[in-house]
C-alpha cells in the first residue's frame, strides 16, 4: 500500500475518557463531544495507559518518565496519525518516513519559538523562520527506534449533547507512536547541521540570537501538535 503525504486536519484534539465500552462523553469549552468506543487492550480489561494521556496533553517529558526512558540518554519524539482504517494505520507506522515527519515537526517547533521570542519586524521574523527551516533540513537524523505505540477508536459529536448515532461523525482511529534516538547522536546531528549552515552562509556571526532560539527549541522533546494528522491513503 502506498503511503501518501500527511495532511493536517482541522479537528478537535481528542480527550481520553473513563474505561468503558461507551465512555461518558466529555464536553469541552467549545462543546465538542468526543466519545471513546474502543482501545488497545480493551478486550482483556486493560485501561488506556497513563502515557497516552500525557501524549494528548503534549507532555513528552512525562511520556518518557511513564515509559521509563532515560532523558539523559535518549531524545523522545511522539508522532500521531488518524484514519478510519486501523490496519492502514498500523501499516503507516511501519512505513511512514518518520525521519521526514520528525524533521518537519522540528521546523514547526523552531518557527513557533522564533515567533514567540523574536522582537524584530514581521519581515525579519519571516526571514529568520526561513533560515531556521533551512538549518532543520540539514539535520540528518538516524537511529530512530520505535519504543511504543497505542490506538484509540473514538467518534465526535456533530452538535452539542448528541443523543443518537446519527448525531456523531463516523468513528475514527488515532494512533500514537513514541520514537527514541540516542541523545548524543541527536545533539551531534544538530551541531553538525549548525556548522554546515554556517559554512554555507545560511547562518552568519550576526545571527547569535537566532541561533540561541533555535538551539533552545531543538532541545525540546517533541510531542504531537494540537491538531492530529490524517494519514492519507
Amino acid at each position: 500500500m502506498k503511503i501518501s503525504k500527511l495532511i493536517v486536519m482541522a479537528a478537535a484534539f481528542l480527550t481520553v475518557g473513563c474505561a468503558s465500552t461507551f465512555a461518558k462523553a466529555k464536553v469541552k469549552e467549545n462543546k465538542i463531544v468526543v466519545q471513546r468506543l474502543d482501545w488497545q487492550g480493551s478486550t482483556t480489561g486493560r485501561d488506556v495507559p497513563d502515557w497516552v494521556d500525557h501524549v494528548v496533553d503534549g507532555d513528552a517529558q512525562i511520556v518518557a518518565k511513564e515509559l521509563k526512558i532515560d532523558p539523559k540518554q535518549y531524545k523522545v519524539f511522539v508522532v500521531s496519525a488518524r484514519n478510519k482504517n486501523l490496519e492502514f494505520l498500523k501499516t503507516w507506522t511501519d512505513n511512514v518516513e518518520v525521519i521526514s515527519e520528525v524533521s518537519q515537526t522540528l521546523s514547526r517547533v523552531v518557527s513557533n519559538d522564533i515567533r514567540a521570542n523574536s522582537k524584530g519586524s514581521e519581515e525579519e521574523i519571516k526571514r529568520d523562520i526561513d533560515t531556521a527551516t533551512k538549518v532543520c533540513n540539514l539535520i540528518h537524523l538516524s537511529g530512530l527506534e520505535k519504543k511504543n505505540q497505542y490506538w484509540i477508536k473514538t467518534r465526535t459529536g456533530k452538535k452539542p449533547n448528541p443523543k443518537k448515532d446519527s448525531d456523531f461523525e463516523e468513528p475514527i482511529y488515532t494512533y500514537y507512536v513514541v520514537y527514541i534516538m540516542d541523545l548524543k547522536s541527536y545533539n551531534d546531528a544538530v551541531a553538525k547541521a549548525m556548522d554546515e549552515a554556517y559554512n554555507q552562509g545560511v547562518i552568519t556571526d550576526q545571527a547569535g540570537n537566532l541561533k540561541s532560539i533555535m538551539l533552545t527549541a531543538l532541545a525540546k522533546d517533541i510531542a504531537p501538535e494540537a491538531l492530529a494528522k490524517q494519514a492519507a491513503e
